[in-house]
């Protein structure tokens, strides 16, 4: 997938082409006397279109507060099997104590 002609995105340093956005190396395609400025991989499975709007980077925004969240629930419940398999050994300590 190409980039886009106006993305705002890669940049050209020192005879390199980079994505500013995910501070990536860009491929570069040369066919006849044309090219084209492949997307790098992240560009395309985040969707990012390629043009710094407030839209574009609120988009951005949006993805990362979606990945915080997934995050927060995937810790929220490995904490609280946690703290339920630690229930589980101090009721069966407290019953066995109960025994004696």
């Amino acid at each position: 997938m190409k980039c886009l002609d106006e993305c705002s995105y890669f940049v050209v340093t020192d005879g390199e082409i980079l994505c500013r956005l995910y501070k990536k190396p860009l491929n570069v395609e040369y066919e006849d006397d044309k090219y084209e400025i492949q997307r790098c991989d992240e560009c395309v499975d985040s969707g990012v279109i390629g043009y710094d709007t407030c839209t574009e980077r609120v988009n951005l925004i949006k993805r990362h507060i979606g990945w915080l969240s997934d995050i927060f629930y995937s810790f929220k419940d490995d904490y609280e099997t946690i703290l339920a398999d630690m229930y589980r050994v101090i009721k069966k300590m407290e019953k066995d104590n109960e025994k004696k």
